[in-house]
């Protein structure tokens, strides 16, 4: 299939930032293809549907297509192994793996669907602002640009050094007349999928911030998973790459310049609500602990 470099692959939340950013995608491709991703944890998809609504009425219909996509079987492949990894690369910290698992399974995914309809460019809405999250960590999203890169694929996140704040995003949505939803805090649990889990990790993090390194180090062990994955989804097609391998330069890096994290709910209400919970984090290292000698 031919090269459509008109057109760009977007991972689709329906949340402020991956609406933002997707609205920045749009003025410069003719057509976007929103992917929303569904898994084990991951409710209430169809949210994702106001801010498309949003999208075609200022930017016109033909110009996105959106699509749900069940990532389960990448998401097996990813979570394999997890009490071994939770030792390796959390050290019974906060179970960052847990949510970077299944990021690499929507990464994985999204990439087979860029080769499958032969699209160049993959997007999202990552905001360094959120950086202290494992799935938005410069070394972690660097390890990413690359995996796409191998495939003739390049990996961009147009409004991550926009520095914008919660409020600043609400203005900018509402100015263009987009579903702000219901404001839990500083974010919406209404116009984008609700993940059952994600919320106690993010949680936890306040009081024992994840490490980058190891994020990072877990990463690059499932890079040979994610690559084939990748591969025995598309070869069957007849189809391996949508181009040749990219040479990454320092302009498709991201730094490790200094930045501020905002917290999702505000930053007394997550430190306390951490601090609260501290017995279901005793409770969960444990079981993993267990588990592992169990499991020998």
């Amino acid at each position: 299939m031919p090269r459509s470099p008109k057109e760009a692959v977007f991972m689709f939340s329906g949340g402020y930032d991956s609406t933002i950013a997707a609205r920045d995608i749009a003025a410069d491709h003719d057509r976007i293809h929103l992917v929303t991703f569904h898994t084990w944890g991951i409710t209430r998809v169809h949210h994702s549907e106001k801010n498309v609504k949003a999208l075609v009425n200022e930017f016109g219909t033909d110009r996105f297509v959106h699509e749900y996509m069940d990532i389960r079987e990448f998401h097996r492949l990813m979570i394999s192994g997890f009490h071994q990894d939770y030792d390796r690369y959390c050290g019974g910290g906060p179970p960052g793996i847990l949510c970077l698992s299944c990021k690499l399974a929507m990464h994985s995914r999204a990439l087979c669907y860029c080769i499958e309809h032969g699209i160049p460019t993959v997007a999202d809405g990552a905001l360094r602002t959120q950086a202290d999250h494992p799935e938005l960590m410069p070394d972690v999203l660097n390890l990413l640009r690359a995996f796409y890169g191998e495939f003739g694929v390049r990996y961009v996140s147009p409004i991550y050094e926009s520095g914008l704040t919660a409020p600043e995003k609400r203005r900018i949505l509402r100015e263009h007349g987009y579903d702000i939803g219901l404001q839990v805090g500083r974010a919406s649990k209404s116009i984008q999928p609700f993940c059952l889990v994600g919320p106690l990790a993010t949680i936890w993090h306040f009081t024992e911030p994840y490490v980058e390194s190891d994020m990072a180090a877990y990463v690059r062990s499932k890079l040979p998973a994610m690559r084939e994955a990748v591969r025995a989804f598309c070869e069957p097609l007849g189809r391996r790459r949508v181009g040749p391998p990219l040479e990454l330069g320092p302009g498709d890096q991201v730094d490790h310049r200094e930045f501020w994290a905002e917290s999702e709910f505000g930053d007394g209400i997550d430190r306390f609500v951490s601090r609260a919970m501290s017995p279901l984090w005793w409770g969960f290292r444990q079981y993993v602990r267990l588990r592992n000698r169990k499991t020998g």
